[in-house]
């Protein structure tokens, strides 16, 4: 495969910047809270992970669901 090396200019670079920019928060989930609702002061997610994880290092071989559940959880 060969390459050709492609010039943009200034001004295309900054439009598509700024589309990129405009349109992170469409790409953005929250959750809808009704008006008048109280939330909790401390917000806290807990997940089981059925047990320990050997290691969370993505470079290791994962081998159980354990890790592999929580390491596409940090980057999901």
């Amino acid at each position: 495969m060969v390459l050709i090396p492609f010039k943009v200019g200034k001004k295309p670079l900054l439009a598509l910047m700024l589309a990129a920019l405009s349109a992170s928060p469409i790409l953005t989930q929250a959750a809808m809270v009704p008006a008048g609702t109280q939330l909790a002061a401390k917000q806290e997610v807990i997940r089981n992970n059925g047990s320990e994880p050997a290691s969370l290092d993505q470079h290791k071989k994962v081998e159980s669901d354990v890790e592999f559940n929580i390491i596409s959880d940090i980057f999901e």
